[in-house]
C-alpha cells in the first residue's frame, strides 16, 4: 500500500534518482500503482531517505 503523501516526493526527483539507478521510469510507475512489492520496496526506500534530508 502505498503512502498517503505520495507525491511528497518532487517527480524530478524521483526520476533522477531512478534514471541513476538504470529504473526504468514507466515500468516502475506502472508496477509502483500496481502494488508490486519490489517497487514499492524501492519506493520506500527513496520516500524515506528524501524525508531524512527534508528534516
Amino acid at each position: 500500500m502505498l503512502p498517503d503523501h505520495i507525491n511528497d516526493i518532487p517527480p524530478e526527483v524521483l526520476y533522477t534518482i531512478l534514471k541513476v539507478l538504470g529504473i526504468d521510469i514507466g515500468e516502475f510507475m506502472y508496477n509502483l500503482l500496481n502494488d508490486s512489492p519490489q517497487e514499492i520496496m524501492t519506493y520506500t526506500k527513496i520516500y524515506s531517505l528524501y524525508n531524512m534530508r527534508e528534516q
